[in-house]
């Protein structure tokens, strides 16, 4: 998906000043203009001044939302222009048009519609009519508990085992023990942690947050053992850690689950869970919303057992 997104334009500050400063009237006229000639880099303008001016998280938008944003608006109206449509005049039936062409994975298909809905809500904003998606969503057709299971202790532990350095253990419990999505372990750099009081802080998390998180006695030796000079904690891509955590799991001798490396963070999930309850889940992976968290509950009461020493706390 990477390699198709459009990222936002440069100049952030000035794109913002030239949609926010102008008068209502002049907004529109820009806005419809656009759409109708399908001037992409003028959509993805207004997309970004609205997003960090209006949106749910204003300024604090991470840089990454704003790509998928731009990803999502860009295929939305390469379609809309094959099919003779217009951004501001889209219609429900039209989002169910557009969802029929959706192919590959179903998180493709979720950051497509959360791009172009952005980029309807934006158009909104400038007066260029009332665009909608209707109520269209991306189904996968798999069971909530299957999409977040979790590896066994003894799977986690084999998969320890058949770590050949340092910082491919500490890769792995990163998310294992500390809960933290790939793209926070990409971007976790020293300066960040915090050996001696064994804390990380998460920077630019999901939706922008900042939090500061306990780290479990094996995952702090583990990363004492890995320091060497480099500014990040783990200095690869995000294909580089998929293809390594790959690699990892045929030598493990253990079943692939779902994205491969995120199933690490549903294993901290669950087993935080199993000893600490569905708050503990909760304040580890740092969702906001309860009812996302009480699946790992569920997954956690089919295996209670006292799993302090395997979470690796003293």
């Amino acid at each position: 998906m990477n390699s198709l997104i459009v990222r936002p334009p440069g100049d952030l500050p000035g794109t913002i000043d030239a949609w926010a400063g102008l008068s209502t009237g002049e907004r529109k006229r820009r806005a419809m203009h656009a759409s109708m000639v399908y001037d992409l880099p003028t959509l993805l303008g207004l997309l970004h001044a609205y997003t960090l001016t209006r949106g749910h998280k204003g300024a604090t938008t991470s840089p990454r939302t704003l790509e998928v944003y731009a990803y999502g608006a860009t295929r939305l109206l390469s379609w809309a222009k094959s099919a003779g449509r217009m951004l501001h005049t889209l219609t429900e039936d039209d989002g169910a048009r557009w969802r029929a062409t959706f192919t590959g994975k179903p998180q493709t298909g979720r950051a497509w519609l959360a791009g172009g809905r952005a980029m309807l809500r934006a158009l909104t904003w400038a007066g260029a009519g009332t665009p909608t998606l209707g109520a269209t969503s991306v189904y996968d057709g798999e069971d909530v508990g299957e999409k977040v299971r979790p590896w066994s202790d003894a799977e986690l532990a084999a998969m320890l085992a058949s770590c050949d350095t340092p910082e491919l253990e500490s890769l792995i419990l990163l998310a294992a023990d500390a809960g933290l999505r790939l793209a926070e372990v990409c971007a976790l750099v020293w300066d960040d942690v915090n050996l001696t009081d064994r804390t990380l802080t998460v920077r630019l998390g999901k939706g922008g947050t900042t939090a500061t998180l306990p780290m479990s006695l094996r995952l702090t030796e583990s990363l004492r053992r890995s320091k060497n000079g480099t500014v990040r904690v783990i200095p690869h891509t995000h294909r580089d850690v998929q293809r390594a955590m790959d690699s990892l799991i045929v030598r493990a001798g253990v079943e692939k689950r779902g994205r491969g490396y995120h199933a690490l963070r549903h294993t901290a999930g669950t087993r935080a869970a199993r000893v600490g309850g569905v708050l503990a889940a909760q304040r580890l992976l740092r969702h906001r919303n309860l009812n996302t968290i009480q699946i790992y509950a569920r997954l956690a009461d089919d295996e209670l057992r006292d799993v302090v020493e395997t979470m690796g706390e003293t």
